[in-house]
């Protein structure tokens, strides 16, 4: 990941060992080495971790500029997570896709999958922040 995408991220996610592996107009890719901290009871990931990983790559999606001075930014207003299936060790990916993106509001849907398997389904709403001209994400 280039040090531009690293410091892109809040410290939070840093912290989490988010890493943005790819990031286009409409799409967004995040990755997440699972370690123990990321575990729960039952020694499978936290769905926590999952949502974390739909909320960043959902948010990221309807983020992208292709001018660095210009930051678009966004508040999630609402978040869904399915949990399909499970896993305890590997890398956790996610790929966001905006499906729908208006003046102040887009929408994505986010695949969440690990070593090839489909471990988490999202879908998000988010608000463009303040500021923030929309017009330059999504190629507009």
């Amino acid at each position: 990941m280039s040090t531009a995408l690293r410091e892109d991220l809040p410290p939070f996610l840093r912290h989490a060992g988010v890493e943005i592996d790819s990031w286009e107009d409409g799409r967004a890719e995040v990755s997440l080495r699972i370690g123990p901290h990321h575990l729960n009871r039952t020694g499978v990931v936290h769905g926590g971790v999952y949502t974390v990983l739909v909320d960043t790559a959902g948010g990221l999606s309807g983020c992208f500029s292709p001018d660095p001075a210009r930051r678009v930014l966004a508040y999630t207003v609402s978040l869904t997570t399915s949990f399909l299936g499970r896993a305890d060790s590997g890398v956790l990916r996610a790929v966001g896709r905006v499906r729908r993106s208006g003046r102040r509001l887009f929408f994505a849907t986010v695949e969440v999958e690990c070593g090839g398997a489909l471990v988490a389904l999202g879908e998000g709403s988010f608000m463009f922040a303040q500021g923030t001209d929309p017009a330059t994400a999504h190629g507009r």
